[in-house]
């Protein structure tokens, strides 16, 4: 492992973007504790509902409400360490983000990106309203994105290099992937079978072909043992299902609310543009010239297919706020074919990014507890009158919040 470590770090961490890197890392995570800490409440309607497994965890020893547990117990495992539950979960959350930017510029710089279009990429990624959604409303889905880095950095090195060690460590991706939220483990799943497929015309195929074979083998391997062994924890897998269901059973297109959507609008024209780019080198016959024809490709494939219009609106919102993260690998892919002057470059940079670093600064206020401080504490003051044993009536949106406030009675 400490060889792994070491030849990741020799053959693709230049010494000037570490620096650059380091405090990348520093601005993400001051923005998002100052973001997620602008009020005392945490956010979202899942806020409470975060706090109550922790609660739970540290009176029983186990969740209240059957989830994928790995965030659950990460953000347990703060609150042993700083004490308060709130604060906790929004440093573990902050952090988590900010450090998966490291993975992130190792699966970008291996395949190919320069120093710029790894940096705006990196922009677009963190600087986004989908992300800051998820920090605000799903908590899970933000804190396991870097399983599906991880996933893809080390699919990549074991097409590109080979070792087994690589392999082990992108299966073990998916699995903590899918140990944290649903969308993550469908993200990790999706580059696990479609990097090494669409790879085929620009990577060893012997590899490409014992990793789809790896993937498909270990995927259904861990879903039938979690679902015999763990039946809560993996019942997300049948969300899947339920999405099939739906759409075959669809009357007619949601195509109104696919237009309105931003988060899927705001990446679309880079789609296609990618998509263009890819047919225009095929047509050529030089895909061989596109060093991260891969990685491209199924990001590609990926961002188009979340955002499907077939796709009915109850899934098609949720999908669309991880369009952020194949949305920024195309655009930085993109980016990263030009062959331009460095200040030229650095001008592109500045043009292509801004707009969702704009988007994310007036968007931030769109992340905000569900109720005031004023609401919580007419809560407590009317739970504290409820008789042991009564049965309350809350209503939908501050369900948790009555839950938690009643269960630190």
């Amino acid at each position: 492992m400490l060889k792994l470590a070491f030849s990741l770090k020799k053959s693709m961490l230049r010494k000037t973007d570490a620096v650059f890197l380091a405090i990348f890392i520093v601005i993400v995570f001051s923005t998002y504790m100052l973001i997620l800490n602008r009020f005392p409440l945490l956010y979202g309607i899942d806020g409470p509902y975060y706090l109550i497994q922790l609660e739970y965890i540290a009176r029983y020893g186990r969740m209240k409400y059957a989830d994928p547990p790995l965030a659950f117990y990460l953000f347990y495992l703060f609150t042993l360490i700083f004490g308060d539950p709130t604060f906790s979960i929004r440093l573990a959350l902050s952090l988590t983000i900010a450090l998966s930017a490291i993975p992130l510029y190792l699966m970008l710089r291996i395949h190919g990106f320069n120093t710029v279009s790894i940096f705006l990429t990196m922009f677009i990624y963190y600087f986004s309203t989908g992300l800051l959604r998820l920090t605000g409303d799903f908590l899970k889905n933000a804190t396991g994105l870097i399983f599906v880095t991880l996933t893809i950095l080390f699919t990549s090195m074991y097409v590109k290099r080979g070792g087994k060690i690589y392999l082990v460590l992108a299966l073990a991706s998916v699995a903590l992937a899918g140990l944290t939220h649903i969308l993550d483990f469908g993200l990790s799943l999706s580059y696990l079978i479609l990097y090494p497929l669409l790879g085929l015309k620009t990577e060893d195929k012997s590899r490409c072909y014992k990793l789809i074979f790896a993937g498909v083998a270990f995927t259904v391997a861990l879903v039938l043992a979690g679902l015999a062994l763990y039946p809560d924890f993996f019942a997300d897998v049948f969300k899947g299902e339920a999405l099939v269901k739906e759409i075959v059973e669809m009357e007619r297109t949601e195509f109104e609310a696919f237009l309105r959507n931003k988060f899927i609008l705001s990446f679309l024209p880079a789609d296609f543009a990618c998509l263009a780019f890819i047919i225009y080198y095929a047509y050529k016959g030089k895909l061989n010239d596109i060093p991260n024809l891969a990685l491209l490709a199924s990001s590609l494939a990926i961002g188009l297919g979340l955002t499907l219009p077939i796709i009915p609106t109850n899934f098609l919102w949720r999908f669309a706020l991880v369009q952020f993260y194949p949305g920024s690998i195309v655009i930085g892919g993109i980016f990263s074919r030009l062959r331009v002057e460095k200040a030229l470059a650095l001008t592109l940079l500045v043009i292509v990014a801004s707009p969702y670093v704009i988007d994310f600064y007036f968007g931030r206020n769109m992340v905000r507890p569900i109720i005031s401080m004023k609401d919580y504490h007419d809560l407590e003051r009317l739970i504290s009158q409820v008789p042991e044993g009564s049965t309350v009536i809350a209503m939908t949106h501050a369900f948790y919040w009555v839950e938690y406030i009643a269960l630190k009675k």
